[in-house]
């Protein structure tokens, strides 16, 4: 006879497994800290090409007015406005980075523990078909 319990539970578990389970379970390899500082580092890495990127376009895009002012108290301070920015872009991005990728361990760690009760679940109603 076909237990109803066995069916759903195996239902939601093998649709869990289809959908975000394997990326879960490759989360929850790491320790907490460990997944979010690599990917904070990512992150960080990413901002700063990002940015260099950027602040590349928009010195060519501006060289004729760069060249014009050139001097030495300008370019300091070309440079300092730079770093500046670039300073305040990987403390934002950093900070985003370590809430989102916090948060994303957070819901992946649930769902793997939900996952491991459902498996003991499963295993309990197997064990109770076995003995009759």
């Amino acid at each position: 006879m076909i237990n109803e319990k066995k069916v759903k539970l195996m239902t939601k578990m093998a649709m869990y497994e289809s959908k975000e389970g394997q990326e879960d379970l490759h989360i929850c390899e790491y320790d907490r800290k460990d997944y979010v500082s690599l990917h904070t580092l990512i992150s960080l890495i990413w901002a700063t090409v990002g940015f260099v990127l950027i602040a590349g376009i928009a010195g060519i895009n501006m060289i004729d007015s760069i060249m014009e002012k050139l001097t030495k108290a300008f370019m300091v301070g070309l440079v300092g406005l730079a770093v500046g920015g670039w300073l305040i872009i990987l403390v934002v991005f950093g900070l985003i980075a370590v809430y989102h990728y916090g948060k994303r361990y957070d819901y992946a760690r649930r769902r793997v523990k939900w996952y491991n009760r459902s498996l003991s679940r499963l295993r309990k109603i197997q064990d109770r078909e076995n003995v009759k």
